[in-house]
């Protein structure tokens, strides 16, 4: 059963009991504490749930788009007043609780869905407000999701803060600031130990997270969601980097709103662990895969069938018994001893080298006729 609308909208949800109207008591300039609606809604199918603090301010500009921010994240199909909290999330409440248009008829025993959503504030100082999305989904299947996001918004206009206040971050040690705050997160020393928790992801191309960056009060949030670098059981690493550490790679406007000098932009570097070597490892599920998207192994790889027809029809049969348990050998663990050894290459370009490898020594045993 598919994602409900709602959660496709959002790519993020959070575990809440029910639908609460909330007010923080420090938002904006001084945010006064409001009143807290509480509210369930829920039939048959699915139980879907919102919580929302929204800024007691009902006339600043400021407050204004952090209103229609949360709008856009709910959907952006609320065309009332953003300032009316009650109808906006009831709103996205009824939206939820609509049957998708391709949805099928649900099994009698099939447990309801959850639909749930949280949007509050996470820190506030003079300069800035940072607001973070999160929650929870169950649709039906063997597990639930959940994702998370945000966004932090300069006080002075409202200007949102996302990637582009970063530069150079293709850098090697702004790569190393995001490879040992992974390791933090997971608690481990080596690079070994990090290429084994990400899913199909070279540590020296980790990408940056989907989320947008959240300022705190003590540096950068960076937040992965589910299965963007590892696999659902490593759930959404996260971790802070320091603003001191992200000066080099901040624009003038980032640097201003961490309050960080201009001279904090001289680079320090950061110690990165030498290369270990890639452990790389051919499954067939991997090996269909190179076959279907890259043509150069493709071809490799059936010179390699080639070379290998031939070596069958031109060696003797004892010669040809020992070619064959050398040959089991190699694909083994011959093969990935060798592309495991071809550091700087991506895992598709270290089998495709070896494959070629392999073919061109069995195209010089066929040749001579000598195991």
């Amino acid at each position: 059963m598919k994602s409900t609308r709602l959660n496709r909208r959002l790519g993020m949800t959070f575990m809440t009991s029910c639908l609460v109207l909330g007010y923080s008591s420090a938002a904006l300039a001084d945010m006064a504490t409001a009143v807290v609606q509480e509210e369930k809604a829920r039939d048959k199918k699915k139980e879907c749930s919102i919580k929302v603090q929204y800024p007691t301010d009902t006339t600043s500009p400021l407050a204004k788009i952090i209103n229609e921010y949360i709008n856009e994240t709910l959907g952006s199909s609320y065309t009332g007043n953003p300032f009316e909290a009650k109808a906006m999330v009831s709103h996205y409440i009824e939206e939820c609780l609509k049957p998708d248009e391709d949805e099928g008829e649900m099994p009698e025993d099939m447990p309801p869905g959850e639909d749930k959503t949280e949007i509050s504030k996470l820190v506030e100082t003079d300069k800035f407000i940072t607001y973070e999305v999160s929650g929870y989904s169950y649709a039906g299947g063997a597990h639930g999701s959940a994702s998370y996001d945000g966004m932090t918004f300069r006080k002075s206009d409202g200007r949102r803060m996302g990637w582009n206040v970063f530069v150079k971050t293709n850098e090697a040690n702004f790569k190393n600031l995001v490879k040992k705050g992974l390791k933090e997160y997971w608690e481990i020393k080596t690079d070994a130990e990090l290429a084994e928790r990400l899913l199909d992801v070279e540590l020296d191309a980790i990408p940056l997270p989907g989320a947008a960056p959240l300022f705190t009060e003590e540096g950068v949030k960076f937040a992965y969601g589910q299965y963007e670098i590892a696999p659902y059981a490593a759930g959404m690493p996260q971790f802070v980097v320091p603003y001191d550490k992200l000066a080099p790679y901040m624009t003038p406007v980032a640097r201003e709103l961490a309050g960080l000098s201009a001279a904090s932009a001289q680079r320090e570097e950061v110690t990165a662990e030498p290369a270990a070597p890639q452990k790389l490892h051919l499954t067939n599920a991997r090996h269909l895969q190179f076959v279907k998207s890259s043509a150069e192994y493709r071809a490799a790889d059936e010179r390699l069938n080639a070379a290998w027809k031939q070596v069958r029809k031109r060696l003797s049969r004892d010669r040809f018994q020992a070619a064959l348990a050398e040959q089991r050998a190699w694909v083994k663990t011959g093969r990935d001893a060798a592309a495991s050894r071809l550091s700087g290459l991506s895992p598709v370009e270290a089998f495709t080298r070896v494959t070629e490898e392999r073919a061109r020594e069995l195209e010089r045993l066929s040749e001579k006729g000598e195991p």
